[in-house]
């Protein structure tokens, strides 16, 4: 098993919550890009670059005030679970 380190988008932390085949990787991060007790949780997608290396892709919370994404499935159309 090999352990990548996820680029957040500042604030406290984040949660990566669901993996697909493709190596994509969904959940939310503190996005307030500041180090305190409030949370501004956004959804983000993490995807490989040409090197290999995780990118961030926030998502933003589509409209409410806070979002998370859940999971990812690998069906066709391929889709995405989240709360916001």
């Amino acid at each position: 098993m090999v352990v990548k380190e996820l680029a957040a988008s500042g604030g406290d932390g984040g949660t990566a919550r669901s993996i697909n085949n493709h190596g994509q990787i969904v959940g939310y991060v503190d996005s307030d890009r500041t180090l305190n007790d409030k949370f501004v949780n956004t959804a983000v997608i993490w995807e490989k670059d040409g090197t290999g290396n995780y990118q961030v892709k926030n998502l933003g919370t589509f409209g409410a005030e806070q979002a998370t994404l859940r999971e990812h499935q690998e069906i066709n159309p391929p889709f995405i679970v989240g709360v916001g």
